[in-house]
């Protein structure tokens, strides 16, 4: 009864954080870029995005989306505080949400630069993810559990690798035969990530490039046996300057089918895949 009421639980708060999550992103973009039709083709193909149904599902994807979205306009706004609040919210949610400091300095030295002067609220923001991962880390210790570490591999064989190794460990088994089909719609993804990540550079502010690259090397950092990116797919979501690119990118109406369709076809088969209990991330 325990478990069923903490799944019930987990499944109610990841809808409520995707709903508000979905609605700070489009605010997020009309901000940015003064565009209803981009912000409103950016929330599409982020809700049907091949993984997108995890943002629905008892997952930490859609709380940690919520609060990244929230640290970062808060920043942008010069709100400090409530942004350091989100920021250790976020690594709370993911351990690679301690990485929105990067974001988060990187948002107060372009505004320096504009000639605005950070509150002292900054170093409050900067700190604020930092100290909630830390804090986690230590209760983990006092409490006697094991190592992070320890857990990801003993439950879900994953252990730290350098960037990119799991990819070329992958395109060696592909080309050995012995590639599990999920694997390669897994590469697929994460090519499609790497090309995005090209464009975020060139079309997207210094702050955000940051993040998007940090998180990615992030994610690409981790192997697991035997299917060495399994999962990344999944942890795309939270790239979400990815979004605004592909947003950008849909302004015709071929490139905007292609892109729906091609995602909503993915998202079919992959939910379909979850539901049935497969393994997609």
């Amino acid at each position: 009864m325990l478990g069923r009421n903490y799944l019930l639980a987990s499944l109610v708060i990841s809808n409520i954080a995707a709903i508000f999550a979905v609605l700070l992103f489009y605010m997020l973009v009309i901000d940015e870029f003064d565009d209803q039709e981009l912000a409103k083709r950016t929330i599409t193909y982020l809700v049907f995005f091949p993984t997108g149904f995890f943002l629905l599902a008892p997952y930490t994807e859609s709380l940690a989306f919520l609060v990244s979205i929230l640290a970062f306009r808060e920043a942008r706004h010069r709100r400090w505080l409530t942004a350091g609040i989100a920021g250790f919210a976020c690594s709370l949610a993911r351990a690679q949400g301690v990485l929105i400091c990067l974001l988060l300095a990187a948002e107060a030295a372009r505004q320096y630069r504009q000639g605005k002067h950070p509150s002292p609220f900054f170093i409050f923001a900067l700190a604020m993810p930092l100290v909630g991962l830390s804090s986690f880390l230590a209760w983990r210790y006092f409490a006697g559990f094991p190592p992070i570490s320890s857990v990801l591999f003993t439950y879900w064989q994953r252990i730290s690798t350098v960037p990119f190794a799991s990819v070329l460990i992958t395109l060696q088994r592909m080309t050995e035969n012995t590639a599990e089909s999920i694997e390669y719609l897994d590469l697929t993804i994460v090519a499609l990530m790497v090309i995005l990540g090209f464009l975020v550079v060139f079309r997207l502010s210094l702050p955000l490039t940051i993040y998007y690259w940090t998180a990615l090397l992030f994610n690409l950092s981790q192997f697991r046996i035997p299917q060495p990116i399994s999962s990344q797919a999944r942890y795309a979501l939270l790239l979400f300057p990815a979004f605004i690119i592909l947003g950008q990118l849909g302004t015709t109406p071929r490139n905007h089918r292609l892109i729906l369709y091609s995602f909503f076809a993915l998202w079919i088969y992959m939910a379909g895949q979850f539901i049935m209990w497969g393994w997609v991330g």
